[in-house]
């Protein structure tokens, strides 16, 4: 009898809802630019992408997806200090139960790193994580 394999659930929206409970009402995290990116940076906010862009399960229980966390906001220092305390909660999640499963550990592939963006108005920092979760 063979297992039956599902999806994994999203890693994007686990983590936008963790960090959204655990920053509060400042942050703004998703995992699409929003069209009104510049009304909420023009507002204080800072606006925080999480992508999956690459990673896969490497058995039918454990996901190990790559992400990218892109922060951005309308001053360098506010953009840089962000980048760096959300950094700090994903490390921190370690043992944690998410829906998505328990977070067995997140290791920094590349650490917060200004990005020049398209829009000049707006200081954006990236970085690349790798998480590990089982169901």
């Amino acid at each position: 009898m063979s297992a039956i394999v599902t999806r994994f659930p999203s890693i994007e929206v686990a983590l936008v809802t963790e960090l959204t409970t655990e920053f509060g009402s400042g942050y703004r995290f998703c995992s699409i630019f929003p069209e009104n990116v510049g009304n909420l940076i023009d507002a204080g906010k800072v606006v925080t992408r999480i992508k999956r862009i690459s990673g896969a399960a490497r058995d039918i229980a454990i996901d190990h997806p790559i992400i990218d966390v892109d922060t951005a906001s309308g001053d360098y220092g506010t953009s840089d200090l962000a980048a760096r305390d959300i950094e700090a909660a994903l490390l921190s999640l370690r043992g944690k139960k998410l829906y998505i499963g328990v977070v067995q550990h997140v290791a920094v592939i590349a650490g917060p790193r200004w990005l020049v963006d398209p829009a000049p108005q707006f200081f954006r920092f990236s970085g690349s994580y790798e998480c590990f979760f089982h169901r």
